[in-house]
C-alpha cells in the first residue's frame, strides 16, 4: 500500500482534492472505482473555472487495491487516524449487535433437530 508520505506532489494534490470533495471517503479511507472516476471528472470540470489541475490516479489502482473495484486512499496521518477510529467504532458496534442476538432460539432449534435425528436413527 502506498502511504501519503511516499506520494509525489501531483498525487498528494489529487488525494487532498478528493478528501476535500467527498467527506465519506475521508471517513472510510476507501473509494470505489466509480467514486474515483466521478470525482476525477468533477475536479476536471472545476479546472475549467480555475480549479487545481489533477490527473487520473492510475497509480492508485495497483498497489492500493483492497478488493474488486475498491481502493485504499492514502491519507494524511491525522485523517488516517480518524478513519481508523471510525472503523474500530463500527466494528465494536457490530460486535455488540452480534452478541445481543438471540442465540437461545437457535440452540432450541438445534436441539429439536438433534432429537429428531436420534429418533430416526433409533427407530
Amino acid at each position: 500500500m502506498l502511504k501519503y508520505s511516499d506520494l509525489t506532489k501531483a498525487q498528494k494534490r489529487f488525494v487532498d482534492a478528493v478528501l476535500k470533495e467527498d467527506a465519506s471517503i475521508a471517513k472510510s479511507g476507501t473509494a470505489t472505482r466509480k467514486q474515483i472516476e466521478s470525482l476525477y471528472w468533477t475536479l476536471n470540470e472545476k479546472r475549467a473555472t480555475g480549479g487545481e489541475k489533477v490527473g487520473f490516479p492510475n497509480w492508485l489502482t495497483g498497489p492500493n487495491k483492497v478488493s474488486r473495484g475498491v481502493y485504499q486512499i492514502p491519507m494524511p496521518e491525522a485523517t488516517a487516524a480518524k478513519a481508523k477510529k471510525v472503523s474500530t467504532d463500527e466494528r465494536t458496534r457490530l460486535e455488540k449487535i452480534i452478541d445481543e442476538s438471540d442465540s437461545v432460539e437457535f440452540d432450541q432449534e438445534e436441539a429439536d433437530i438433534v432429537s429428531s435425528i436420534q429418533e430416526l436413527v433409533n427407530s
